[in-house]
């Protein structure tokens, strides 16, 4: 297989931690024999396993170097042709890093640096040290979040593009049917794409790009392959094989060519198949970083508020939320999370409205999110066992300290809402609503507006309900709305009619149905926010332009009766979950028979 790659022209690209080390050796023997000036070697460093094979990362510069003279080793090479640092070192500044590789190129030790999985910010960063001549990153049919920001900024840097697993860990392959041909011992089946429920949802591209790539009398693999050659001659795909006929069929895949129609087709499937699941799981991701600083600069840049939680992870994703805004100045940077809500040992969800409580946490939130305070502090919910006031006062301590600018309460009844705002003003109450969800119309909202209250308005998509690209298929066995009346099967197909609807008049302002959604909550007034979440650059973008939907009076009252409560099936959350959310009221029903008599 090696020998055939390199009389291809193949680059061989391996890695110090493969292994690890024995695959630089394997393929330090597969050349030996070899001139050195045919063969084009890339290896990788800085992923380091210990002996209970726990992974971190050294970037220092004596590691870079201690690194490099092994890999020359095991290659028996007196050259590396292409150098990646594997991850950043999070300890190690990157430019201290490039120094040193810098210095193996001027040694001849090295002749070419790159980069794996590095944010826009070290890429820059790293780029002004010496240049890089390419950047290693996951890119497929399969996974596109590199095109929101990273591949861009390579383009206007002159940087090579290196997509690994171009066949999306093998399942644009068409090869792999079920879990079950995947070996027992196989990595990937601990990895969030490849879930039950997940994994079966996430075949349905593999069909689709298999159906197209036999009518153009392709193998599905080759076709995926050739989508993303095509997209630019700065990319080089680097598919892994272990068997000759698989490599001679990549190969094959240099041959095809795709008109601008297919490919136009190819990339609106792999936009509607909407993947399921994470490219990795959470300690996985930690090591090889993670992607969401593209959306969250973008959200920033575009004046929106950043909304998040300790709860929420627990707790990673305000640390997640913190890395990103590290280097952007804190003015910049409009930031509200939540308190109260939290795990006990058992798994259960409880609240904690304590002075005590209120303190910890705030403090704790600014550490996690690396600022001196927070501009809106939330009760995420009441604790039923301590009075709002006392909550309240310990919130204001913080304000009158500077820690927290503001408050905010969540999913809190009128009474206490009128409690609290007595102790100190609130500035927003966060509640659900959408055009599904409307009961905060009855009592809440008059109310926010009777005192002067903003209102954050969280779910404006019913769930991503109301986008109009959810199935049922879509949730896997891990996702709490599969437990939610309103996503239950009956219930779902009733629900879908109201989605229909909205679609329709999306259609005929020539607007996609979410935005018709998020246009009618902002219609509501100028004191609303919505607060949609998303993980893609792309998925943002789409939200802000509800902001340019303009719905007249007639648009309003026509979504007004598609979605009057009585037109949606099913409660916001089981019994369970309204319980742990605070939801739970106990109600009185009477009703009567047939002669007007109470029954209950």
């Amino acid at each position: 297989v090696l020998h055939k790659a390199i009389e291809a022209g193949c680059m061989l690209d391996t890695s110090d931690v493969y292994g690890p080390f024995t695959n630089e050796e394997l393929i330090g023997r597969a050349i030996a024999g070899i001139p050195r000036q045919k063969v084009i070697i890339a290896t990788k460093f800085g992923l380091v396993l210990d002996a209970s094979y726990n992974m971190s990362v050294d970037g220092s510069r004596k590691h870079v170097r201690e690194a490099c003279e092994a890999s020359l080793k095991r290659l028996g090479v007196n050259y590396i042709d292409l150098y990646y640092l594997h991850r950043k070192d999070p300890a190690t500044p990157i430019e201290e890093t490039m120094a040193e590789l810098k210095l193996l190129v001027e040694e001849g030790k090295i002749r070419h640096i790159g980069v794996s999985e590095l944010t826009a910010s070290d890429l820059r960063k790293a780029h002004a040290i010496h240049p890089l001549t390419a950047l290693q990153l996951e890119w497929s049919l399969f996974t596109r979040d590199a095109e929101d920001e990273i591949i861009p900024l390579c383009r206007e840097l002159g940087i090579g593009i290196v997509a690994y697993s171009p066949l999306g860990r093998g399942v644009l392959s068409g090869q792999i049917k079920s879990i079950d041909d995947l070996g027992e011992d196989d990595w990937r089946r601990t990895q969030p794409r490849f879930q039950a429920g997940a994994f079966e949802k996430n075949l349905e591209l593999v069909k689709q790009v298999h159906d197209r790539a036999v009518a153009k009398g392709l193998t599905p693999g080759q076709l995926a392959l050739a989508w993303l050659l095509a997209q630019g001659e700065d990319v080089v795909p680097i598919p892994g094989t272990k068997r000759l006929q698989y490599l001679e069929e990549n190969l094959a895949a240099n041959e095809v060519r795709l008109s601008p129609q297919e490919l136009k087709e190819l990339t609106k499937l792999a936009d509607a198949a909407q993947v399921v699941g994470e490219r990795y799981d959470p300690v996985l991701m930690q090591v090889r970083g993670d992607g969401s600083k593209p959306v969250i600069h973008k959200a920033i840049e575009s004046g929106c508020m950043l909304d998040t939680s300790d709860i929420y992870g627990p707790f990673t994703n305000e640390e997640l939320v913190g890395k990103a805004i590290a280097t952007i100045p804190r003015e910049k940077v409009t930031l509200a999370t939540k308190f109260a809500l939290y795990y006990k040992e058992d798994g259960s969800m409880a609240v904690d409205g304590s002075r005590k409580h209120v303190r910890e946490a705030c403090e704790a939130s600014l550490k996690r999110l690396g600022v001196d305070y927070i501009d809106l502090y939330y009760m995420h919910r009441k604790d039923p066992g301590v009075p709002i006031e006392d909550t309240m006062a310990e919130l204001k301590l913080l304000v009158d300290e500077g820690k927290i600018k503001y408050i905010g309460v969540s999913e809190t009844s009128p009474e206490d809402i009128r409690r609290a705002h007595a102790v100190h003003p609130l500035s927003a109450v966060q509640l659900e609503w959408s055009l599904w969800t409307r009961e905060s119309e009855e009592d809440i909202i008059p109310l926010c507006r009777e005192l002067g209250i903003g209102i954050v308005a969280y779910s404006p998509l019913g769930r991503g309900f109301l986008t109009g690209q959810l199935k049922p298929e879509d949730l896997d066995s891990k996702d709490s709305r599969k437990s939610f009346p309103r996503f239950q099967e009956a219930a779902f197909e009733q629900n879908m009619k109201l989605v229909e609807a909205v679609k329709k008049l999306a259609n005929s302002k020539d607007a996609t149905a979410g935005q018709l959604a998020l246009a009618w909550v902002l219609a509501q007034g100028d004191d609303v926010v919505p607060i949609p979440g998303t993980k893609r650059v792309k998925y943002l973008e789409e939200n802000l332009g509800a902001l340019d939907v303009t719905l007249t009076a007639e648009d309003l009252a026509e979504l007004a009766r598609i979605a009057d409560p009585s037109n949606v099936t099913g409660a916001r959350y089981n019994e369970a979950a309204m319980k742990a959310n605070g939801l739970l009221q106990k109600v009185s029903v009477q009703r009567t028979d047939s002669k007007g008599r109470a029954q209950a």
